[in-house]
């Protein structure tokens, strides 16, 4: 089920009495009085917040999570309140509201967040409010889980500058985002992180009970039956040649330049190897600083774009995954790389560390030396061809994964904010 917004909301003063007398222009349940229903049924209430998200990681888990619930009702109606095209629902038990106003600008974001969610919310009555986007609605005294998945402001390790262009967007969300975040786990009843790292940070820099702070590491299905797309970008990334790999967007803290770095020691010393990254080296300036940098190195390096995760798998299986990425809430190709049996080449943070504890194809480097990359690159390589049992190796991780995995990480958030449901009822009662 699907609604949108029927018009945006031009002016601040006009934001109130817009988002009360706004009509659905695909009516699905009209003016019904969502409290009543609640309170004349068992099934629960909940009103789920992620406008933020339109691309990359955050799209991404806000996808997965509206697929998880159209899986099966669980006994919970769920309003969605979301700005993508992307998100659809088929399911009576979970509707999608669209509104794109808060896209339009930061101050149209703003203007949604303080004056229209918290309308939204007491226009949907909800039993509790579960928001994707790392911040709490305000102005509600609904009960509220709050996941939390940008790490930004709280990757003590690395500093962004405010006068390097490219590090400008990276530090006003810094500095912007902290407090906020830091506010929202306090309000929150409850906060779900990916990792210990981060629960540990915000423990620390929200000041809260660390109990109220439940991590829930994310799924990571390594089947390369699922998502079998064609992609003809991702042909460049899959072929025999390609003996490393880094799956990665074009930001700034991914730290692109120290692989590069890595590859051009490695060739003045006579060694040849070949690169592949999911960028075109178009996307930016960043971006196209990084294929500058990588011209000496001709072929050696395949900017290949974006290309499906069933590409990402496969290369995944043969080659060597480099990842001197600095900041990662979790940092997923680590996992599947894992899963999958294949050699790891790791910045030493906490997060790597975390997702790669006792994993024995894994080495570390410092974030910023090209020249331990590189030893890295050559000694892993080395022990790779040497070791003739990588498949039934592989197959035997393949194995031990399976057996100590949990249920879906979806189920157990799903339960996470039915339990909070339960006791803001029981507190209204």
């Amino acid at each position: 089920m699907i609604t949108y917004l029927a018009k945006p909301h031009p002016t601040l003063g006009s934001v109130l009495d817009d988002c009360l007398q706004t009509t659905p222009m695909t009516c699905i349940d009209g003016d019904v009085d969502h409290a009543k229903i609640v309170s004349i049924t068992s099934r629960l209430h909940v009103v789920l917040v992620d406008i933020a998200a339109s691309s990359g990681g955050a799209l991404s888990i806000l996808k997965d999570f509206i697929d998880y619930l159209a899986l099966q009702d669980v006994g919970v109606d769920w309003v969605c309140l979301v700005s993508s095209d992307a998100i659809s629902s088929s399911v009576p038990w979970v509707r999608v509201v669209k509104d794109v106003y808060p896209k339009r600008s930061w101050i149209h974001r703003l203007i949604w967040e303080i004056c229209v969610a918290p309308r939204l919310v007491q226009r949907y009555a909800p039993d509790a409010v579960f928001s994707l986007q790392n911040t709490a609605v305000a102005f509600t005294k609904v009960p509220q889980v709050v996941y939390v998945h940008q790490p930004l402001p709280f990757a003590r390790w690395h500093r962004w500058s405010f006068f390097r262009s490219e590090e400008r967007e990276m530090a006003v969300r810094a500095a912007v985002l902290g407090p906020v975040i830091r506010w929202s786990v306090r309000r929150a009843s409850v906060t779900i992180v990916q990792t210990h790292w981060m629960q540990q940070a915000l423990t620390v820099s929200s000041r809260v009970d660390p109990r109220r702070i439940v991590v829930v590491p994310p799924d990571c299905d390594v089947s390369l039956t699922a998502g079998d797309e064609s992609d003809i970008s991702g042909a460049a990334c899959t072929r025999p040649g390609i003996r490393f790999f880094y799956p990665a967007s074009a930001l700034p803290y991914k730290n692109f330049e120290v692989a590069i770095q890595a590859l051009i020691l490695l060739q003045a010393q006579g060694h040849h190897a070949e690169l592949a990254l999911t960028i075109t080296g178009r996307e930016n300036g960043y971006a196209r600083r990084i294929k500058q940098l990588a011209t000496p190195l001709g072929d050696a390096v395949q900017f290949c774009g974006p290309i499906s995760r069933r590409s990402v798998l496969l290369t995944l299986q043969y080659s060597i995954l480099v990842f001197p990425s600095i900041i990662e809430t979790f940092g997923l190709p680590l996992l599947e790389a894992r899963k999958l049996g294949s050699w790891v080449i790791a910045a030493d943070t906490p997060f790597a560390r975390e997702i790669l504890d006792q994993y024995p194809r894994a080495r570390f480097f410092a974030s910023e030396s090209a020249i331990q990359l590189a030893s890295a690159m050559l000694a892993t390589e080395s022990e790779r061809a040497v070791e003739t049992a990588l498949p039934s190796v592989a197959r035997d991780q393949n194995a031990q994964c399976a057996e100590t995995e949990q249920s879906s990480s979806w189920q157990t958030v799903v339960n996470i904010v039915k339990g909070q449901v339960r006791r803001g009822t029981d507190q209204r009662t």
